[in-house]
């Protein structure tokens, strides 16, 4: 009865696979065994592929390491963990051309930099530029200036 069940509610091409067993349990176990299989594996294959193509232009450095902590987080539960190297790589190689001198700083180190202090570097060096953006009224003094008003002499003549 449970196998009819399993049989009539699957698709022609799925029951194409199971429909030579006889039991229940042996048939739900080969489904199991196709489609979790595939789909993780394809699961991790593109959480791999995102991880490698995630980009850091027009992120702030808090949503891009964000974005990369959760992506290296779903790897890890899908039994693919990524390891800090690895992932110091993504991080230098994706950040972005407004980071090169930090990322040059970085791999110029005569120690490898840990995750941590680069995250770290990288915020600083976010701050950095942020402030250099601001602008300032003295660097514009015109921004305070309104021209002192006509006495109504000049009537379009």
């Amino acid at each position: 009865m449970i196998l009819s069940w399993i049989n009539n509610s699957l698709s022609p091409a799925a029951l194409f696979i199971v429909s030579r067993l006889t039991s229940s349990q042996t048939t739900w176990a080969s489904l199991e065994r196709r489609y979790t299989y595939s789909q993780s594996k394809n699961r991790i294959l593109q959480l791999q592929h995102d991880l490698l193509n995630v980009k850091g232009d027009g992120l702030s450095i808090t949503d891009f390491v964000d974005k990369i902590n959760h992506i290296t987080d779903n790897l890890a539960l899908a039994g693919k963990p990524v390891d800090d190297d690895e992932l110091i790589n993504i991080i230098l190689n994706n950040v972005g051309p407004a980071y090169e001198i930090t990322v040059s700083f970085a791999q110029a180190r005569d120690t490898p930099i840990s995750y941590d202090d680069l995250v770290a570097l990288l915020l600083n060096a976010e701050m950095r530029l942020k402030a250099q953006q601001i602008p300032s009224l003295e660097a514009n003094p015109t921004a305070m200036y309104a021209p002192k008003a006509s006495n109504g002499n000049n009537r379009g003549r």
